[in-house]
């Protein structure tokens, strides 16, 4: 990556609407860093969008993953899109809409 070029941070962005962004901001000169839970399709995805990507795994359910992606930025962030998400583990349809501050402490 280019120290003279602006830089963005895309979590979610192995796939899908994320994937699409970042190949949208490299499009305009940017430098990208993707974050994904999975290393193997992190890389892939950064391989597929090319030489201003790069990839460092990112759960956003674990501090210490969130720690060391925050390690992995250099320098001045431009752009960040939080695409990544996560779904609350139990198996009520209504879990969302029931759900107490302590299921969303817990969850997020």
């Amino acid at each position: 990556m280019s120290p003279t070029r602006h830089l963005s941070v895309v979590t979610g962005a192995n796939k899908g609407v994320g994937f699409a962004i970042a190949t949208q901001l490299l499009a305009s000169g940017m430098d990208v860093l993707i974050g994904c839970r999975s290393v193997e399709l992190g890389e892939a995805a950064a391989s597929r969008l090319g030489a201003s990507c790069r990839f460092a795994q990112l759960d956003i359910s674990d501090s210490s993953s969130i720690a060391n992606f925050v390690e992995a930025v250099s320098g001045p962030v431009d752009v960040l899109v939080n695409n990544a998400g996560i779904a609350f583990k139990k198996r009520r349809p209504d879990t969302v809409l029931s759900a107490d501050a302590a299921d969303s402490r817990r969850e997020f």
